[in-house]
């Protein structure tokens, strides 16, 4: 993004409260896509993930936290570069209606102490009934290799979108 949004979004993790008006603003899907400058972690890039399934209607807000633990259970890293946190199984009852976030990241984060680095965070919002079905159609676009240069290459949100629902 030209203009500064993506400078707005790191500086956007520094405020009480998080993520502020970035990137979601600019562009029709914009509750679901975020492009964040480096400097932050794992934990701060699940945060922003979450916050963003939050604003968009997707789960509470206590959801975030779900998340978070989720993470101290078992990694959410899938290899190549990417993450699909989600909550824990209780926070699943939560859920609003089923919902993928995408961050990503101007530098890899460390993700795991297998030193696994993450770049692309999908943050994941479905229901234990939904759970499998939307983890493995998330999957089956992420393993195709020209969607992930896609991903890796666009600053279109609209783009971000299409890949990961091209339906």
């Amino acid at each position: 993004f030209a203009g500064g949004i993506v400078e707005e979004a790191a500086a956007a993790l520094a405020r009480p409260g998080g993520v502020g008006p970035t990137a979601r603003q600019a562009a029709g899907y914009a509750e679901v896509i975020e492009f964040l400058a480096g400097g932050i972690d794992r934990d701060a890039a699940i945060r922003v993930a979450g916050e963003l399934l939050v604003a968009d209607g997707c789960v509470p807000a206590a959801y975030v936290a779900g998340m978070l633990a989720r993470e101290q259970v078992m990694s959410t890293f899938v290899g190549k570069g990417i993450a699909i946190p989600h909550g824990l199984e209780p926070d699943m009852s939560t859920v609003i209606r089923a919902g993928v976030s995408v961050v990503r990241l101007a530098a890899p984060v460390r993700w795991n102490d297998d030193g696994d680095e993450v770049r692309y965070v999908c943050g994941l919002a479905a229901t234990a009934e939904e759970h499998m079905g939307v983890l493995a159609a998330l999957a089956e676009v992420l393993d195709d290799e020209t969607s992930l240069e896609r991903l890796r290459t666009t600053s279109d949100p609209a783009e971000v979108v299409q890949i990961l629902d091209p339906a």
